[in-house]
């Protein structure tokens, strides 16, 4: 179902939270609906988990409120709103067993005995640990921690599952994998979810619908791969490691599309394919380049400044006359690149540019 077309599960109103005088969040309101992973990223201080505590129940707003499902739930306990929570440290209780961790919350809703072992082995099934209900926590790695902490979480069917930096304590690879098996399960059982991060990769893997925060304020909000390919402001674009900003001299629109457009920039003209209306700045994403052929669109010369391998592409850095700077993605080629201090031709591709808002 869209959802424009039906009433939010959570709506928040309007929230505000000071602590000791410092805005944690200021006037902030989101609606979301049943079914869908909302992410709520930005950097340290933006007020993601302030939001969520306030959501949860730990932190009472000094402004605004909290609906659930058009009921005001600002002033009811934690332990009353049935929602489930999942932090980046998992809390296990290490004097209990794997299948005792995955049951807790179902003991404190009083269910039969019966009724929690058969919850219990279905959410480890879920969570991909069967067999393991027996075993001590502290037999377990990182990760099947994680989905214990997962899996006790889910456990008493919340109508809401918050979770604050779940994945922060893993080292990198293992998140990169953990990361789409959490989304896979999350979706598979269909739960609203609201998933609080810095990492952009993470958030954007696990998302359907993406809110950039910064000092206590919504900055942009959307599906993933529109945020990042249309951000919507400077820090959007800096926030995601988009540095390739310019001004633009000139704007002129194709005769033959509205969507194409000629730009004159301190590099030189440029085309870019974009829905955006022209403003004073142009973004270009460091995916945008390649190494330029004969015959090749939107060609780009400047000097090789810095050159680097990163395994699946090459970072390369070029120099466009005294003072611009480029950073560039360059997937793997097979051909030689050239060498720092060389001439480089690239080629552009124009839906990799857009306009972008000077605030």
């Amino acid at each position: 179902m869209n959802p424009s077309a039906q009433a939010p599960l959570l709506s928040a109103q309007g929230l505000t939270k000071v602590y000791d005088e410092a805005v944690a969040l200021r006037s902030f309101s989101l609606d979301v609906y049943d079914g869908q992973i909302v992410s709520l990223l930005g950097p340290s201080g933006s007020g993601k988990s302030t939001f969520l505590r306030c959501v949860a129940g730990l932190e009472l707003p000094e402004q605004g409120r909290v609906l659930l499902q058009g009921r005001d739930i600002t002033a009811m306990p934690a332990y009353e709103r049935g929602f489930g929570m999942m932090f980046q440290q998992f809390a296990l209780f290490p004097h209990r067993t794997v299948a005792e961790n995955v049951a807790f919350g179902l003991k404190m809703q009083g269910v039969t005995v019966g009724e929690q072992r058969r919850r219990v082995a279905e959410m480890l099934e879920l969570v991909g640990l069967q067999g393991y209900g027996a075993r001590s926590v502290f037999e377990l790695s990182g990760g099947e921690q994680q989905r214990v902490a997962l899996a006790r979480s889910l456990a008493p069917s919340p109508r809401l599952l918050m979770l604050d930096e779940p994945l922060g304590s893993l080292d990198r690879t293992l998140r990169e994998r953990l990361v789409d098996e959490l989304r896979a399960i999350l979706t598979h059982i269909g739960i609203t979810a609201l998933y609080v991060t810095h990492d952009q990769q993470e958030a954007f893997a696990i998302s359907d619908r993406l809110v950039l925060m910064n000092r206590g304020e919504r900055v942009q909000e959307g599906a993933p791969v529109e945020v990042y390919r249309h951000p919507g402001s400077r820090f959007v674009a800096e926030f995601f490691g988009l540095r390739n900003v310019l001004p633009v001299l000139s704007a002129r629109q194709s005769l033959d599309s509205t969507e194409q457009w000629l730009v004159e920039t301190p590099v030189g003209s440029l085309q870019l394919t974009t829905a955006s209306a022209p403003t004073s700045l142009l973004v270009i994403r460091p995916e945008a380049a390649r190494l330029a052929s004969d015959g090749d669109p939107n060609l780009l010369v400047g000097t090789v400044k810095e050159l680097s391998f990163r395994g699946s592409h090459y970072r390369l850095v070029t120099r466009h006359g005294e003072n611009t700077l480029l950073e560039w993605e360059l997937s793997t080629p097979e051909q030689e690149l050239p060498l720092v201090g060389d001439t480089v031709c690239l080629s552009l591709h124009p839906s990799a540019l857009t306009f972008l808002n000077a605030t």
